[in-house]
């Protein structure tokens, strides 16, 4: 979004939801699924580093959003200063509400975290895991299992302007957004019992926006 249209935008409360994804698979997935959402969500891209995601939810904040949604990828928050940048944004965003002094409303933020990265909800369209999976395609990766479903997926732009939308093409190759959905809250559950399996958290965010499937 160019600063000079941020200026001109004027929210009112409860007007929309913005995600902030971690990169452009999180954005071209949320493209993919913005017909099925009763909400309006506007998704916005972060480049690498905490201290530009944190710049991205004072931009929305003070934008008037009335939630704002993070996804965040957990196989890159391995090392000492990635974890410890993830705590210290944990501590000042997650599950807090900002005074919007334009709307006069609040802002809450909210923190949706996938494990190791968002391909594990694309795989939880077809089956349920829990699987020690530590990265899409490096060291323990999800990306063999994940191919069984969809052979030609690729984790590359190209790719996700040619597929016909993430979602759609999720649902060409037999998969569905209920089972993601029923799918991510059983990994939640197991997560608590086993916190270095595979998990999804996006089950809160389609579910607060009346995920649907299109007829």
């Amino acid at each position: 979004m160019k600063r000079s249209d941020r200026k001109k935008r004027s929210f009112k409360q409860g007007t929309g939801i913005a995600v902030i994804g971690e990169g452009p698979t999180e954005q071209y997935y949320l493209l993919s699924v913005q017909g099925l959402l009763s909400a309006n969500v506007y998704p916005k891209v972060v480049k690498d580093g905490m201290d530009y995601l944190i710049a991205r939810v004072e931009e929305c904040i003070a934008d008037g959003y009335d939630k704002i949604y993070c996804l965040i990828d957990m196989d890159n928050k391995s090392g000492q200063k990635e974890k410890a940048a993830y705590a210290n944004f944990l501590r000042q965003y997650s599950g807090k509400q900002f005074k919007n002094r334009q709307t006069g409303g609040h802002t809450e933020v909210i923190v949706i975290e996938n494990h190791p990265c968002l391909e594990i909800l694309f795989y939880y369209y077809f089956r349920l895991t829990t699987g020690l999976y530590s990265s899409y395609e490096r060291v323990n990766p999800l990306k063999p299992e994940l191919r069984k479903f969809l052979p030609e997926y690729e984790k590359r732009i190209e790719f996700f302007k040619k597929c016909g939308g993430l979602h759609q093409y999720l649902t060409s190759k037999g998969g569905s957004i209920e089972t993601a959905v029923r799918n991510s809250k059983l990994s939640i559950a197991h997560h608590v019992d086993n916190p270095d399996g595979a998990f999804s958290e996006m089950c809160r965010l389609l579910e607060s926006t009346d995920s649907h499937e299109a007829q």
